[in-house]
C-alpha cells in the first residue's frame, strides 16, 4: 500500500492545480468581460460628449453671426 501513496499525493496535487488554474481562468475571463463593458460605456459617453460639443459649437457660431 505504501507504493500507492506517492501516486495518490501526486494525483491530489494535480487535481488541486487543475482546479486552481480553472478558477484563475474564470476570474480573469470575468475581469476581461467587466473591462469590456466599462470600455463600451466609456465609448458611449465619449460619443455623447462629442455630440454635445458639436451642438454647443453650432450655438456659439450662431451667436457670432
Amino acid at each position: 500500500m505504501s507504493h500507492h501513496r506517492p501516486f495518490l499525493a501526486l494525483w491530489v496535487l494535480a487535481v488541486f492545480a487543475s482546479v486552481a488554474a480553472f478558477v484563475l481562468h474564470l476570474s480573469m475571463r470575468s475581469k476581461a468581460m467587466d473591462l469590456g463593458y466599462q470600455l463600451g460605456r466609456a465609448r458611449a459617453e465619449q460619443a455623447r460628449l462629442r455630440e454635445v460639443r458639436r451642438v454647443l459649437e453650432l450655438e456659439v457660431a450662431s451667436y457670432h453671426t
